[in-house]
């Protein structure tokens, strides 16, 4: 990309609108004499975000991926005091985002191994129309190639990594989300499990050190699960996320093929057999209600 490019020019409020929460914290910031980071980031958990425009060919996508892990496990105890951000922590791995106009799929390939250390891509897509311009980023690649509603092998391929205490706490996490809704889209990448639901996100289980953790959209403020009963509560937060997702935070919720999972957390209800018209019902006045305060 170029730097007249306006998808360059508009890319901040386009992290911004991708991932909120993220905030952007410098920019330019030399990796090594041959690469940089456009733009340097934190999320609201404290983990650094950093973010590289690359060219989508060549050796250089590559390079710029393992340049920029090195830079940040080198470098993550003086970083903080660097951009003066107390919230910055040491102990989570970064996220290293690579965007550019299009990526080829033998490069997405190459960068494939990339995938479990936190590495993204990104593809700019720019949408106009009567309303105006908007520039979106499409992920490519890892996530967005391995949706799946019940994906048993890639599953498997993320408890392999795990100890026998760590793949029990994260076994049973799977199990309890997969009765929170059949609809329910399972990503696989390298370390991470990312639930989401009609497009928005809902969840994400990952291995950091040596703990599982769990974060809930849209903050992800990871937190480490050491016990089923950690899991549980997780599974409820994710389940608020979801029941707000559905604009269901009030009233009665009914909806066909609604799971168990969601109904029996929801409150009870009193029936009724009529309509409340407030047209008609009697008004207290000011002194009826002190009358009846006291």
């Amino acid at each position: 990309m170029k730097e007249s490019d306006p998808s360059l020019l508009s890319l901040e409020g386009t992290l911004e609108r991708n991932f909120p929460g993220l905030e952007i914290l410098d920019r330019d910031l030399e990796l090594s004499e041959r690469f940089r980071a456009d733009l340097v980031a934190v999320e609201r958990s404290g983990r650094l975000v950093l973010v590289l425009l690359v060219e989508a060919e060549g050796d250089e996508p590559v390079l710029a991926a393992l340049e920029a892990l090195s830079f940040a496990e080198h470098n993550a105890a003086v970083l903080a005091a660097h951009f003066e951000e107390p919230r910055l922590r040491v102990d989570q791995p970064p996220r290293v985002l690579l965007v550019a106009q299009s990526f080829s799929p033998s490069l997405v390939a190459r960068l494939k191994p990339l995938f479990g250390s936190a590495v993204e891509l990104f593809e700019v897509r720019c949408v106009k129309s009567a309303r105006g311009e908007n520039v979106f980023l499409a992920t490519v690649g890892g996530e967005s190639q391995v949706l799946a509603a019940a994906g048993t092998a890639t599953e498997e391929a993320f408890l392999s990594r795990l100890g026998p205490d760590l793949e029990s706490i994260a076994r049973h996490a799977i199990d309890r989300m997969a009765r929170v809704d059949e609809d329910l889209l399972l990503a696989v990448s390298g370390t991470r499990l990312t639930w989401s639901f009609r497009g928005a996100g809902l969840a994400r289980l990952e291995l950091v050190g040596d703990r599982v953790h769990g974060s809930v959209a849209p903050d992800h403020e990871p937190r480490a699960l050491r016990s089923l009963a950690q899991v549980d509560f997780f599974v409820e937060e994710v389940l608020g996320r979801y029941v707000s997702s559905l604009g269901m935070d009030s009233g009665p919720l009914e909806l066909p093929g609604m799971s168990p999972e969601l109904t029996k957390n929801l409150p009870e209800l009193p029936e009724t057999s009529a309509s409340l018209d407030l047209g008609e019902a009697d008004i207290l006045t000011a002194e009826e209600l002190r009358a009846f305060q006291d």
